[in-house]
């Protein structure tokens, strides 16, 4: 706030660049965010004085302009020398169209390419929409404006739910849990889900058949684990790569996870437990700001000491994700001694016990709500 015998003065631009010390970015400058992007540099810890810090020169990646005609020739001969290639051309100039073009045998040691994009579904480049869009798990799609999109609750189907215990699996993602396959090893339904497609099942099996295809259309989120899928033979085409390229991830956290925390690690046996419930207990009371804006950072630094031992802590905060496995069956070595009707019986028994012991999606998902720890405490000390 300006008092009322301020000077207000007028700056022209190249004065404000002056005091700003402005650098004006080179128009190449989106290859340099994609390369600090993928291959991020280690950053120096220590301490020093600033003043001698001698820097090294500004490296850039590599610019070139080409003809719009030889677009794809062009990206061809970049990638026989690059692992990443950016084509900042302007918007408008037939960047997704080309990319429809794209097959395979363009390249050496390609198989299949796959474009993602956030709305795979809906995409509007006559050239992509022939490519087999890759699956993504959903309670079912209705269609609004001629688009495709998942369906709130009560909304008519235009596409029937191909995976019944989708609201579990994201009620885990939301714990921060990326490991979901309990979810689909438990479901009454996984070998109907594996080999055809109905209500409520048929993502894998959609998933297979997608896949059998050398060019296909994906959302991020949809894209196999680098753990479970060898990308070494696959070329990645990122539309608007800025904003379908995501390096971080959002984990909200309430007073009832901080709650949660407190008492997993209160009925423990560590040594240093006070002081880790001290900090959970500070952090309980900044959560009550509920400013706009949000904690200050600084305010959340103040209240973690500098040194917490979290080496046992992250065994004691590990999800148990077997409470989720309630199915019980009769034991395979009862059928080897029984035949005939006894084994038909034996068999009509065991079925009727998977179904009684089996939860459903709803089921689940509330008992992950109510009883799997949310994975966020490790991670917020390491950022800190």
């Amino acid at each position: 706030e300006l008092s009322n015998d301020a000077v207000i003065q007028l700056l022209t631009v190249e004065q404000f660049f002056q005091i700003a010390n402005y650098q004006t970015k080179p128009k190449f400058s989106p290859f340099q965010w994609l390369k600090d992007k993928l291959l991020p540099k280690k950053t120096a810890k220590g301490f020093t004085n600033k003043s001698q810090v001698r820097r090294s020169p500004h490296h850039s990646s590599p610019q070139f302009e080409y003809e719009s005609e030889t677009r794809l020739e062009t990206w061809r001969d970049s990638l026989l020398t690059h692992k990443h290639v950016l084509d900042a051309s302007a918007t408008g100039t037939g960047k997704s169209y080309d990319a429809g073009r794209l097959r395979p045998e363009m390249f050496d040691g390609v198989e299949r390419i796959v474009y993602i994009s956030n709305d795979s579904r809906n995409v509007t480049t006559s050239t992509l929409q022939d490519w087999e869009i890759l699956p993504a798990r959903h309670n079912g799609l209705t269609n609004k404006s001629g688009k495709l999109r998942r369906a709130k609750s009560g909304e008519s189907l235009d596409t029937q739910a191909n995976c019944s215990r989708t609201g579990a699996i994201a009620a885990l993602r939301d714990k921060a849990i990326s490991d979901t396959k309990i979810i689909c090893e438990t479901c009454p339904l996984l070998n109907a889900c594996r080999g055809s497609s109905g209500d409520g099942f048929g993502f894998k099996h959609k998933r297979a058949i997608a896949f059998n295809s050398k060019i296909l259309r994906s959302h991020p989120a949809s894209l196999p684990s680098p753990n479970e899928f060898d990308y070494s033979k696959t070329l990645l085409v990122w539309e608007e790569v800025s904003e379908s390229l995501t390096t971080m991830r959002q984990i909200l956290v309430s007073r009832e996870d901080v709650d949660r925390a407190i008492a997993v690690i209160s009925r423990s046996s560590l040594d240093h437990k006070q002081k880790i419930i001290d900090v959970l207990n500070k952090l309980h009371g900044l959560l009550g700001d509920k400013s706009y804006h949000g904690l200050d950072f600084h305010g959340i630094k103040s209240a973690i000491p500098e040194i917490i031992d979290t080496t046992l802590l992250a065994d004691l905060l590990k999800p148990d994700l077997s409470i989720l496995d309630t199915v019980d069956a009769v034991a395979d070595s009862e059928f080897e001694n029984v035949k005939g009707r006894d084994k038909r019986e034996l068999a009509r028994v065991n079925s009727l016990l998977k179904h009684a012991t089996t939860l459903n999606s709803h089921e689940i998902e509330k008992k992950i709500n109510r009883e799997v720890l949310k994975q966020w405490l490790m991670e917020f000390l390491d950022i800190l």
